[in-house]
């Protein structure tokens, strides 16, 4: 699938290596615009060099990334600036540890870190001025 060859693409090592048949894969519902996948390596407990998955996440090795795919609301001219600008604060926000890690920009989508406990927020949140208090006083602390 398109998804699998961006990760083996974007992402290293043991992406590269093991068969798209081993990968988990599904798509995620909850996007507004955005077509959500959740994309992982098989679980196992060492590789045939003895490394275990710890010293494989910590060598910046992700297990698990979402890929998002922009979707319709993206897909004329005048988003162009919306996808750059978007782009660009989540870059920030993830260097500076406030979000998701980013792995790969490419053209029509990015790789991010899979928040496993995580959620999209609902239509609605998204005008709930307590929410979004809330979440501007995390990003500023």
């Amino acid at each position: 699938s398109k998804i699998l060859r961006i990760c083996r693409d974007y992402l290293h090592d043991e992406w590269k290596s093991t068969p798209i048949s081993a990968y988990q894969f599904k798509h995620i519902s909850g996007g507004l615009s955005n077509y959500l996948y959740y994309v992982a390596l098989p679980e196992t407990g060492k590789d045939d060099n003895n490394t275990t998955i710890e010293d494989l996440e910590s060598a910046n090795e992700p297990r698990k990334v979402l890929v998002r795919i922009f979707g319709q609301s993206h897909s004329n001219d005048d988003s162009i600036e919306s996808i750059l600008t978007e782009s660009v604060i989540f870059t920030l926000l993830s260097e500076r540890g406030l979000g998701p890690r980013l792995y790969g920009i490419f053209q029509g989508g990015r790789i991010e870190e899979f928040i496993a406990n995580g959620r999209s927020l609902m239509t609605e949140e998204l005008y709930d001025a307590n929410l979004s208090v809330q979440i501007a006083e995390k990003v500023a602390a």
